[in-house]
């Protein structure tokens, strides 16, 4: 499965472009967006479309998710670009096959953080997160897990480049930041221990720090590991 670029594959199922979108089961973006800082942690940027923000499609409800914890990690939801539209990362229901129009979405390593397979943007077509051909030269999608943050590019086979490590503009989250201002601290720690033992949450809200929809001693563990 690859995307044209100077010759790249065109995505085709049975000879015809796929276009479908499918439904997402994501809620709750976990992108940090810290009060008042002029560069907000929480953009991509697109050489020929510009700004893409990772956290706030539907007062976040239905913004980007880094589930990047755990053997199963991936991208979901939604992002927004306010030039081309929405684009779809993935549903949810990871680890993405990325074999047809209803089983796309970014995947995450577990090991090395490098990202893989497509989003779908509804105004301009699709996006590769990766594997590129090997003579591609540019620095290749990754989440780095030790600086909770993305690096290095995708490619949009409409669009062109999309930077994912610009100087003052990457998408950020760290585990435990549950107010999303960027920090772990007590103001977290309030929201951990006010939600603790709750269940059924929509993914990263009520102090569910690891996105499985309930606030434990998981969460608390991995709130503990990045606090400070």
């Amino acid at each position: 499965m690859n995307v044209s670029r100077t010759g790249w594959t065109r995505l085709v199922i049975g000879g015809v472009a796929l276009a479908g979108v499918a439904p997402l089961l994501v809620a709750s973006s976990n992108v940090a967006d810290p009060p008042g800082d002029p560069n907000p942690p929480k953009y991509a940027w697109g050489e020929n479309i510009g700004h893409l923000n990772f956290a706030d499609a539907n007062a976040r409800a239905d913004g980007g998710e880094i589930y990047q914890t755990g053997p199963t990690q991936y991208l979901a939801g939604y992002i927004w670009a306010e030039n081309v539209g929405w684009i779809n990362v993935g549903d949810g229901s990871a680890p993405y096959a990325n074999t047809d129009d209803t089983n796309f979405g970014v995947n995450i390593d577990p090991g090395t953080g490098e990202m893989t397979g497509f989003a779908w943007g509804e105004n301009i077509g699709w996006i590769n997160f990766g594997p590129f051909p090997p003579a591609t030269t540019v620095t290749p999608a990754t989440w780095n897990h030790g600086t909770f943050r993305s690096e290095g590019y995708a490619w949009g086979e409409n669009v062109g480049w999309i930077n994912l490590n610009d100087a003052i503009e990457f998408v950020c989250s760290v585990p435990g930041d549950l107010d999303y201002d960027g920090a772990v601290n007590v103001f977290d720690f309030s929201i951990l221990s006010g939600g603790f033992g709750s269940f059924g949450n929509p993914p990263f809200t009520g102090g569910d720090v690891d996105g499985d929809g309930d606030t434990d001693v998981f969460d608390f563990g991995l709130f503990a590991s990045t606090f400070g």
